[in-house]
This record gives C-alpha cells, structure tokens and sequence, in this order.
C-alpha cells in the first residue's frame, strides 16, 4: 500500500512498508507443526453482503489491487484457504494465533464464515484500518486439519492505493510480541511525536508572546501546529471530521505544504535573515499548490500529490543549504548544531525515501517518526546569548 508518502512523507512511507513485504505462504506455529496457506485468491464485490462466485483470481499476499484493477474503487474479497500439518504425526495442541498488518482503507475480517472482527465505518466516510495491526487467537477447537477459511473483507478507494497488509500465522508470543513492535512502529511512537511536538509548540508559543520580536519562536510554533494535525490525521482511526477520504488525503497533504514552508522560514529566522520577497513568493507558490490539493480530480491525485511532495523536499533541501552557508560564513556555533540537526533529518529523511524502492523490505521501520526528539535535544543544548544581547535570544 503506498497511498501517505505519495502525498505526505510519514504516511506514504507507513504505508509501503504496510504492504511491502513479501509473499509467505508456510508459517512455523511450535517447533513441530506449522500453517500451509494452500491458496489465496481476490475478488471485486458490491458490498460485505455479496460474494461473487466467479471473477475470482489467484494473487499473492500482500496486496494492491490497483495493480490489477485500476481505478477500482470499492470492495475486494480475499480468501485464504490454509491447513495445518505436523511432524512424526504430532498432533496440534496450541492455540494459533494470525495477525494482519493493515488494510486500506477499512474492512472486516471471518474465519470459516465467523465474524471475528469489521470496522466501524464500511461505507464513505470510511474507517482508516491501514496503519492499525491486528491479531487473533483461534482455538484448537475451532481448527479443522484441512480447508481452513480466512475471508477478509476490504474496502477502499484507487487513490489511496487500497489492498491488504501482510497476514500472518503463529504462535500466541510471538504474535502478541510482533503485535507490540508494530503498534509501537505505527501508531504510539506518532502519538509520542505528537505529544512532543504540541508541547514545543505551546512553550516557543509563549517565549514569543512575551518577546514579541523574537520571530523564531512564532514560526517554530506554527510549524509544529500543522505538524500536529498532520500527525493526528495519520493515526485518527476514522475519517470525521471530513467528509470523505479524499478530503484526508487533502487536508493533510495541506497540512505538511504549511508545515513545510513554516519550518523553512524559521531555519532563516533562525540564521538571521530575511528574505521578504522570496517569503511572499514561496507564499504564493504555498497558495497554488493548496488550491490545486483541494480542487484536483481523483484521479490526478497520486501524480499531483507526488509532484507537491517533491516540491517540499527541494525547499527543505534548499533551505538546508542555506544554512550550512551561513554556518560557513559565522562560524557560530548554534548555527553549527543547526546544521548537525538538519544533517540528521536530512540523512532520515532520504534514508526513508530509499525505502520505497526496495522491493524485498520485510518489517522495516521508517525513522523519519523519530526526528522530534532530535530536535528536542537540539532545542534543549543550544543557549541563548548573554543578556545584553536580548534581540539575539535564539532557539
């Protein structure tokens, strides 16, 4: 799945690495038995109370139906036929346990024709199931040696690249230890991210309310406002307030545009430069492209969405360098843990972006989530000026 980080950097990066990993389809469950899924197959439907009984296909697991279907928006079957097989005629005594990494955009979930678990929403506005893992614990009882059942319903829009994360079989501990990592790598360590950047925000927000000329920590704080609400649109499990999934996709895009040029313009105040007519046109540029996120077809999206981003990445970079130069020419030393810092996102941030090309990734966790902190610790090492100097108090 690669709908985020073609329009927003974390998310698209989330996303790929959701649906990236390759195909498996024997599962050791105890030192001597193990899972065999003997097929797996797709289908498109009209809804969850409908299953085709033609029009079915073989695919493998993970999956994007738009590689197949494209500009199919609605609901896919997919049916994993599996039994369990053990040594020396062992006989299986513990429980299993199968786990899914995510699906996009939401959907439901059955085993031999059980409900073991839907999301909230199936119909637009839809739930956001893709960077939410699961698992489930199946008793010995319920298990028939041959032609077990998963069917898994899944529901999403072209644009958003829809399909279905990795499924997994295994034992309760691992299970619930791989459950752990991921909903640490998905969702708490964004929600710790979240947390650390309000918190930055409302204390530069209040060093600049009391020192009004002190510019730097204004747009400090607004930058981490709007990384914020993207922050929250990533791991919001639903899409309310919005409309529609769409207008996520929109608004947070939206969201990191500001974001980025609010952090841009603080690295120059931060360096003690003005540009006012470059910041007017990059205003301007920021306008343009936020009217043509919010008014652009669906099916532009992922090539507009993936030119915008594109566009942020060349003004962080631009900016970056800018930085280094005015390091160059100061010799200061905050500018020099400046350049440290951007150094470091920097290095994350193409590191990230090198992910979504390798086509053989397996649980791979993006590092951009954890550049908060860096700056963090920058926020936190660097001094401001002596006292006779006020105008010259830095972040």
């Amino acid at each position: 799945m690669r709908n985020g980080w073609l329009s927003i950097f974390v998310t698209l990066c989330l996303c790929v690495l959701s649906f990236a990993s390759s195909a498996q389809t024997n599962f050791a469950v105890s030192p001597t038995c193990k899972v065999n899924v003997d097929k797996i197959s797709a289908v498109k439907t009209s809804s969850i109370d409908v299953v085709p009984k033609t029009g079915w296909v073989e695919i493998k697991n993970p999956d994007v139906w738009t590689e197949r279907w494209p500009h199919y928006d609605g609901g896919v079957w997919y049916h994993f036929n599996w039994h369990w097989s053990c040594n020396d005629s062992n006989e299986l005594k513990q429980p299993l346990a199968f786990s899914v990494e995510g699906m996009s955009s939401a959907g439901a979930v059955f085993f031999n024709r059980n409900l073991l678990w839907k999301d909230k929403h199936l119909v637009e506005p839809l739930s956001k199931s893709w960077n939410t893992p699961r698992f489930w614990i199946l008793p010995v009882e319920s298990l028939k040696q041959k032609n077990n059942d998963i069917w898994v319903y899944v529901v999403g829009n072209s644009y958003e690249s829809p399909g279905l994360g990795k499924l997994e079989f295994s034992d309760i501990t691992t299970a619930y230890d791989k459950q752990q990592k991921r909903i640490w790598n998905k969702r708490a360590l964004f929600q710790v991210n979240l947390v650390i950047s309000t918190t930055l925000g409302l204390v530069c927000f209040v060093i600049w309310f009391f020192r009004r000329n002190e510019t730097t920590f204004l747009w400090f704080s607004v930058s981490c406002l709007f990384w914020v609400l993207f922050i929250w649109n990533v791991i919001n499990r639903e899409v309310f307030p919005y409309p529609n999934s769409l207008w996520v996709m929109k608004t947070n895009l939206t969201f990191f545009v500001l974001y980025n040029v609010c952090f841009c313009i603080y690295l120059l105040r931060f360096v003690k430069t003005k540009f006012a007519e470059l910041e007017k046109t990059l205003f301007l540029v920021a306008a343009v492209c936020i009217v043509t996120i919010l008014f652009i077809p669906s099916l532009m999206v992922n090539i507009v969405f993936a030119v915008i981003f594109l566009l942020c990445i060349a003004l962080f970079i631009a900016s970056f360098c800018f930085v280094i130069y005015r390091a160059y020419k100061t010799k200061r030393r905050d500018y020099i843990l400046l350049v440290v810092c951007l150094s470091v996102i920097l290095i994350v941030m193409l590191y990230d972006i090198s992910l979504l090309f390798d086509g053989h990734i397996n649980d791979h966790q993006p590092l951009s989530p954890y550049t908060s902190p860096v700056i963090t610790f920058f926020i936190v090492i660097i001094r401001k000026r002596p006292l006779n100097t006020p105008s010259e108090f830095i972040l």
